[in-house]
């Protein structure tokens, strides 16, 4: 009889052992199914869908497009702007084409009105003077505030947003870029 018990132990042990190997390699049966197909799932799922009806739109500078520049001063966090019209050696360009001219500036933002670029400077390339408004006319002032010159230069023909600008103040770092800026404002 102690036999016999034993013997049924065995076979149930048995059973036990085939219906877990049983189970195993049928998990991994369905595993190895479940991770072909996922695979092949995987690899056509970023496959890119190219729709030759409709073109890529890519922005590029025109006439019109106002490159405004921004100048960081490291040691104070003051950012200076200037603003000017795209002049023609620029115009087509793309935003790839464009940073690749200007390395040393960061392109903050690209489109066909607008370009916002932007590098970080330090004090000693300060602004000497600021461009602003006095009584209607465009007046030139010292980074400090004082009252330097005031031009003959109404500011009524000017566009509304340049405007706004010389009323925070437009920063001019040298004598050239003043008169250049100048001569701009009187045509």
């Amino acid at each position: 009889m102690k036999h016999k018990k034993k013997l049924v132990t065995l076979v149930a042990l048995a059973c036990v052992t085939v219906s877990i190997m049983g189970f195993n390699i049928g998990r991994d049966f369905m595993l190895e199914e479940l991770y072909e197909h996922t695979e092949v799932f995987a690899t056509t799922a970023y496959i890119p869908i190219i729709n030759s009806e409709e073109p890529e739109h890519i922005e590029t500078i025109s006439a019109s497009t106002t490159i405004v520049q921004r100048h960081l001063d490291r040691r104070t966090g003051q950012v200076n702007e200037t603003l000017n019209r795209a002049n023609t050696s620029l115009q087509g360009l793309t935003e790839t084409e464009f940073s690749g001219i200007f390395s040393d500036w960061s392109i903050l933002s690209f489109s066909a009105n607008e370009v916002i670029m932007q590098r970080t400077i330090e004090s000693s390339q300060q602004p000497l003077y600021k461009l602003s408004i006095f009584h209607g006319f465009l007046a030139i002032f010292n980074t400090e505030g004082r009252l330097l010159e005031v031009t003959n230069i109404s500011i009524n023909h000017l566009q509304e947003e340049e405007v706004e600008r010389l009323i925070h103040g437009i920063f001019v770092r040298d004598e050239d870029e003043l008169i250049r800026r100048l001569e701009d404002y009187s045509s």
